[in-house]
């Protein structure tokens, strides 16, 4: 309950929230369909009373409550009743107003009526529960739990073509207040020096990409609370993690194969070349067996097995095992390095040599102990075999995907394997990026461009629970970039006299170039030339002869480079010699040549005049390749070939077989001037040939080329008679 203010004075008016969870239900009412409803006052007094309502209305907030859930997995929220998000604002709450005095804020001001508008907060109330009953496990106490956070979510709608308008500022910024203005003055759960409480802001496209920042929460609108996210710092922070990607373990052991899959074993341990065994990259053990007509139970030594498309491939059996002295080694574990937990003398209760447990207390403990396979033992093994302090290839585990190329796993130390994000745990590492931040994560690839969840919450690094309210306030980006943009474009062209002609154009536009009227640049920057030869041998040929055969010749390159990575908001270096910028820009490059044949003049000679004066022959050739961020090489190649002949009749041929009568009455002027043509007023004929060739080679599939060929021709005839 809140009451409204006037100079000082309560004016009577009080705003009254009740929320949804606290109405007990009758039947099965549905908050969507509400067409009644019913108030009861009640008092002590006889005295005749007013009561004055000026609006019943249901509101919601677009912040949803998440739950609680413990802060370091974030995984499994559970629903709080107590825990909710609620707004406060000027208008209802003159001691949220008062503290507004200690930010740099400028409340809007109606001039017109001399009031300041209202300006509004959101709060995030983990409140006592005033009904809380210990002796009911169902009650909730309200407040946060020890080790826990309280977390709202808010999902905006992608900005399409408008996304990159967050490049253009350097900060975003929000106010945060510890405790609840409108309460009591003294924040609970607040210390003046340090604070175990943190606020945990989180942004990004969903649940699989986002940076999240954890900073202290201390009392009131205190400096040291407020958000201060430096855009380019932080996408800085990111680039290591492209650069230099955690490796994920191959858990395997020493041999690097598998008794599982598709890349599995051989069963060769003890070999000069596999002391710890081998294996096939695409054949399992019992498939070989099976297609050299071999039990799985049999006792051999070594098979062979040839393959088509490759060299033979050799497995080894019981007798090699019993050779090598391999006693773990079976059909289903061909090199015997598998974790069963079956202690340190590797035999399983269901073996038939098992006597009894081992007496170190190792079998069936959950754990790896000493001597157990490390096949699967979630666990990252390693030894340096040759004594020589380095732990180099063949003495450890190795990589699913080996980045640094070393030929083992190497852990990333900053990166969190459990949940599968990097962080930066120390406040001088990212101070630049986020202010007063002790925490930065980045999970998967989030992009400032690609903001559509934003989740905020309050964590309790305390032994015990909290209670309390935050405030959070004007959420902003801020601080506009200054950058420069520059267009510029040379052209030339040279002329000899009518015969030739040579013309040139360069043209450049950056990334951040643009119009008055616009308020941001293409994002891309553009390079482009071409050079254009126009050639006239009819010039030194008899004007009479009346030829023209133009020859064309063009080329045409275009590269346009993004500013920033594609999907992404890294920007993209052109002199970073460990990065290939060809993968990401789009590159256009076109060559044509065209000519034709027509006359001009007509000639005396009778068949010329009646075909090759009236033969329009015309050809081109246009090839043009292309690449992208998404296609390596696209090659296309257009042929046209067309043909046009046309002939017009003379406009003598015609008979006038009624001229006699032209002098008749009312007839006359009808028959007498009436043509009967023997002979078509025209006849045209078309012919054209388009032939297309075209291969695409996409970079995600590099081996496999998408061809298209098409060969088309038409044909049209045309005869008018009048």
């Amino acid at each position: 309950v809140a009451e409204t203010e006037a100079e000082g004075t309560k004016t009577g008016w009080k705003l009254i929230r009740i929320p949804m969870l606290a109405f007990s239900e009758e039947g099965a009412p549905d908050w969507n369909d509400v067409p009644t409803f019913r108030m009861r006052f009640e008092s002590e007094s006889t005295d005749l009373q007013t009561i004055k309502i000026a609006k019943i209305e249901l509101v919601e907030n677009d912040w949803q409550e998440m739950g609680v859930a413990q802060k370091d997995t974030l995984g499994v929220f559970t629903e709080d009743p107590v825990f909710s998000v609620e707004v406060i604002n000027t208008d209802e709450s003159i001691d949220y107003k008062s503290s507004l005095d200690n930010l740099d804020l400028i409340l809007e001001h109606d001039e017109y009526n001399d009031v300041d508008m209202k300006e509004q907060a959101l709060v995030l109330s983990f409140l006592a529960n005033p009904d809380f009953n210990s002796n009911d496990s169902e009650s909730a106490e309200g407040g946060i739990e020890s080790e826990h956070a309280a977390l709202i979510k808010n999902t905006f709608p992608s900005l399409g073509d408008k996304a990159n308008s967050y490049f253009a500022y350097e900060k975003m910024e929000m106010f945060i207040h510890g405790g609840d203005p409108d309460g009591d003055p003294v924040c609970p759960y607040c210390d003046t020096d340090s604070s175990e409480v943190e606020f945990l802001f989180r942004m990004g496209k969903d649940d699989r990409n986002y940076y999240e920042i954890r900073q202290p929460i201390y009392e009131g609108w205190d400096e040291k609370n407020h958000l201060d996210i430096s855009i380019d710092k932080l996408t800085q922070l990111k680039i290591p993690t492209i650069e230099s990607p955690a490796e994920k373990l191959l858990d395997a052991g020493f041999d690097g194969f598998t008794s599982i899959g598709m890349n599995q074993e051989n069963g060769c341990v003890g070999a000069d070349e596999t002391p710890f065994g081998g294996g096939f990259e695409s054949m399992r053990y019992e498939i070989v067996l099976d297609s050299l007509n071999v039990a799985p139970d049999s006792a051999f030594y070594q098979l062979f097995y040839g393959k088509e498309e490759g060299d033979s491939l050799m497995i080894c059996g019981q007798n090699w095992w019993d050779e090598k002295g391999c006693k773990s080694c079976t059909s289903t574990d061909p090199n015997g390095d598998d974790f069963n937990d079956c202690g340190s003398d590797k035999i399983c209760s269901d073996d038939e040599n098992y006597s009894f447990p081992d007496s170190d207390g190792s079998e069936d403990n959950g754990e790896w102990d000493e001597g157990e396979g490390i096949e699967n033992n979630n666990r990252y093994d390693q030894s340096d075999f040759n004594g020589d302090g380095i732990i180099s290839a063949g003495e450890a585990e190795i990589a699913l995907e080996d980045f640094d190329g070393d030929e083992i796993y190497s852990p990333h130390p900053a990166y969190d394997y459990e949940n599968d994000l990097y962080f930066w745990g120390d406040a001088g590492d990212i101070a630049n990026a986020c202010g007063n931040c002790t925490h930065l994560q980045i999970k998967g690839n989030p992009s400032i461009n690609n903001v559509q969840t934003v989740v905020m919450g309050v964590i309790n690094n305390r032994s015990h629970r909290i209670f309390g309210k935050v405030l959070v306030n004007e959420l902003r980006m801020t601080g506009v970039k200054q950058q420069r943009g520059r267009s510029y474009r040379v052209k030339g062209s040279l002329e000899f006299a009518d015969l030739m002609s040579v013309s040139g154009d360069y043209k450049r536009k950056d990334a951040d170039f643009h119009k008055l009227q616009q308020r941001l640049g293409t994002g891309s920057s553009d390079e482009s030339y071409s050079a254009t030869l126009k050639f006239h041998p009819n010039k030194i040929l008899p004007t009479r002869w009346g030829i023209k055969t133009p020859v064309s010749i063009s080329y045409s390159n275009n590269i346009g480079t993004p500013k920033y990575h594609p999907g992404s908001d890294i920007l993209t270096d052109a002199n970073d010699p460990d990065f290939d910028i060809s993968t990401i820009q789009t590159i256009t490059e076109k060559r044509t040549f065209s000519t034709s044949f027509k006359k001009t003049s007509r000639s005396t000679n009778w068949f010329i005049k009646r075909s090759l004066d009236n033969i329009d022959l015309n050809f081109s050739a246009k090839n043009t390749k292309k690449s992208n961020n998404q296609i390596l090489n696209e090659i296309a190649e257009e042929y046209t070939t067309s043909s046009n002949y046309s002939y017009k009749f003379g406009k003598e041929n015609y008979l006038s077989p009624f001229a006699f009568t032209k002098d008749w009455l009312f007839i006359g002027s009808i028959l007498g001037e009436a043509r009967y043509y023997y002979t078509p007023d025209k006849f045209s004929a078309k012919i054209s040939f388009v032939e297309k060739d075209s291969r695409k080679i996409q970079r995600v599939s590099p081996d496999d080329t998408t061809k298209s060929y098409s060969f088309n021709m038409d044909r049209s005839f045309s005869l008018n008679h009048k």
